[in-house]
C-alpha cells in the first residue's frame, strides 16, 4: 500500500509539474505576444509620427521655397529700381554738364564777340525746345508700341493653333463630325474664310468652341457646342480701328468700343449664323460677339453656361 500511495503521489507530482510547465509556457507565450503587440502599437505610433514629421518637413520646404522666390523677386525689383534711379541721376548729371558747357561756350563767345550773344542764346533755347519735342515723340512712340502689343496679343489669343483652322479666303464644309478635346479652339474661321458646320458636335475644347474673326463667316445648322473652357461661339474683330468706322462700332455698357488710333488692315466684319443649334455648359458665355463681331441665332437652345447665354 505504501508503495502504491508513493507511486500515486509521484505520478500526481509529475502531472502537476507537467501542468505547471505547460501553464508557464502558455504564460510566457502570452507575455511574448503582449510584448509583440505593444511593440507593433509603438511602431504604428512611430510611423504616424514619422508621417506627420515628413508632412511638416514638406510644408516647411514649400514655405522656404516660396519665401526664397519672394526674396528673389523683391531683390529683382529693388535692383531695377536702383538701376532706374542711377539712369535718372546720370541723365540729370549729363544734362547739367551739357548746360554748363553751353554756358561756358556762350560766355567765351560773349567775351570774344558780344555781337553774337543774342544769336547764340536763341540757338540754345531752340535746342532745348527741340529736345523737349524729341522727348514727347519718344513717349508717343512708346504709347503706340503698347497699343500695337495689346492688339497683337488679342489677335494671337484668337488665332492660335486650333483643331480646324480656315483662313485667307478658305471655304470648308464640316458635316456629321465630332471635334473634341482640342488644346485651343475647336473650329477657327480666319480672314475672309467661310465655314459651314452641319450636324456636328464641338466639345471639350481648351478655349472656344467656334471662332469667327477678321471677316470670317461661320454658318451652323443642327450642331452642338458644349463643355468648352471659353465661349461656345466667339465672333470678334480683333485688329481694326473702330474710331474711324462709326458703323462698325459697338456699344457695350453704354460705351463705344474703341481699340486705339492706329490704322490697321480691314477684312470686313466677322459673323456667325446659327440655326437649330444647342450651345450649353460652356465655361464662359454661350455666344460672345464683341469688338465688331456679329452673330445671328435662329431657333437655338442656349443653357447652363457659366456666365451669360448671349453677350
Amino acid at each position: 500500500r505504501f508503495k502504491t500511495c508513493r507511486s500515486r503521489v509521484e505520478q500526481t507530482g509529475r502531472d502537476s509539474f507537467k501542468l505547471y510547465a505547460s501553464l508557464l509556457k502558455q504564460l510566457l507565450s502570452y507575455q511574448q505576444r503582449l510584448k509583440d503587440a505593444q511593440r507593433d502599437d509603438r511602431a504604428a505610433a512611430w510611423k504616424v509620427q514619422i508621417h506627420q514629421l515628413e508632412r511638416q518637413l514638406k510644408q516647411e520646404k514649400l514655405r522656404l521655397k516660396e519665401e526664397t522666390e519672394s526674396i528673389e523677386q523683391s531683390s529683382i525689383r529693388v535692383s531695377l529700381s536702383k538701376v532706374s534711379n542711377v539712369l535718372i541721376s546720370q541723365r540729370s548729371i549729363i544734362m547739367h554738364l551739357i548746360e554748363e558747357m553751353l554756358h561756358q561756350i556762350v560766355d567765351d563767345f560773349v567775351r570774344e564777340q558780344r555781337e553774337h550773344v543774342s544769336l547764340l542764346e536763341s540757338k540754345l533755347h531752340q535746342t532745348k525746345s527741340e529736345f523737349i519735342d524729341f522727348q514727347d515723340q519718344i513717349e508717343k512712340i512708346a504709347s503706340e508700341n503698347k497699343e500695337v502689343e495689346a492688339k497683337f496679343n488679342l489677335m494671337q489669343s484668337n488665332i492660335e493653333m486650333c483643331a480646324i483652322r480656315i483662313e485667307r479666303g478658305g471655304d470648308m464644309t464640316i458635316a456629321d463630325c465630332r471635334v473634341r478635346s482640342a488644346d485651343s479652339s475647336g473650329v477657327c474661321a480666319g480672314p475672309l474664310a467661310r465655314v459651314w458646320i452641319q450636324d456636328s458636335i464641338v466639345e471639350g475644347c481648351g478655349m472656344h468652341g467656334v471662332v469667327a474673326h477678321n471677316g470670317g463667316q461661320v454658318k451652323m445648322t443642327s450642331s452642338v457646342v458644349r463643355h468648352c473652357k471659353g465661349h461656345g461661339v466667339y465672333s470678334v474683330y480683333c485688329d481694326r480701328d473702330y474710331s474711324s468706322d462709326a458703323h462698325a462700332a459697338l456699344s457695350v455698357g453704354h460705351e463705344l468700343v474703341r481699340t486705339g488710333g492706329m490704322p490697321t488692315q480691314s477684312f470686313g466684319k466677322p459673323a456667325v449664323y446659327a440655326e437649330s443649334c444647342s450651345l450649353h455648359t460652356n465655361l464662359l458665355n454661350g455666344v460672345m460677339a464683341c469688338h465688331g463681331g456679329g452673330a445671328r441665332l435662329v431657333d437655338c437652345s442656349i443653357a447652363s453656361n457659366s456666365r451669360h447665354g448671349v453677350q
